[in-house]
């Protein structure tokens, strides 16, 4: 078995280099032995996001395929357009596209068809909570000094900017009650799977989100 060791700031890391290995982790056990990603625990109110969910939450939200195969026949069409007029196609901007599609599609509802709407503010936000700085203080304070991570969690410290989670759950907050009005109205998306989990026989007003329901559709 091919092996080595790296190290990440002051922080040991084993290193696997055995293709087999990696083949078997990667594609062949992904879905039952190792549905887990790497976590440094400060995410804020994306904890439990589909790249930082764990176990059976992971293999729970995951059942949006419909959804993420329907914006791939939109992608293919807007290759086959550029194609057809003779332009040469930005795969990064098509590709980009086509992810920020699926995640506001799959976790708000929303189809905005980034790609003909780069201004729309769930694009604009998205692209602000994805551009990541390894020079950001946090992240070098839990690169350099681990131990201190639950200390910065208990601060309310995160990697993502304050604002761009907090529009994202003001959105959530706007469009669930309409969700919950149109319950004959059915999507496979996150906000379904949430609704659905809170229907019990009390009938009690799920029209508003607390703050772990947040922090679920996040």
């Amino acid at each position: 078995m091919e092996t080595g060791c790296i190290y990440e700031a002051r922080q040991p890391v084993f290193s696997i280099m055995d293709e087999e290995i990696i083949k078997t982790v990667m594609i062949k056990e992904c879905y039952s032995l190792f549905t887990n990603r790497r976590n440094f625990r400060l995410n804020g109110p994306l904890n439990d996001a589909v790249v930082f969910a764990e176990n059976e939450d992971w293999k729970r939200i995951r059942s949006m395929f419909g959804i993420m195969k329907s914006h791939s026949r939109s992608l293919v069409e807007n290759l086959g357009k550029t194609s057809e007029r003779g332009d040469s196609a930005d795969i990064k901007e098509f590709f980009g596209a086509y992810s920020m599609d699926v995640v506001t599609s799959t976790a708000f509802s929303v189809d905005i068809e980034s790609l003909n709407n780069p201004k729309d503010p769930f694009v604009s936000n998205i692209k602000k909570m994805l551009k990541f700085n390894f020079f950001n203080p946090v992240f070098l304070a839990v690169v350099l000094f681990p131990f201190i991570t639950p200390l910065l969690r208990k601060m309310g410290l995160a990697f993502f900017p304050g604002e761009v989670t907090a529009f994202f759950c003001a959105s959530m907050q706007k469009i669930k009650p309409e969700r919950v009005a149109k319950d004959h109205e059915r999507r496979a998306d996150f906000m379904q799977l949430m609704i659905d989990s809170q229907k019990s026989e009390n009938n009690q007003d799920f029209s508003l989100l607390d703050s772990y329901e947040e922090e679920k559709c996040m």
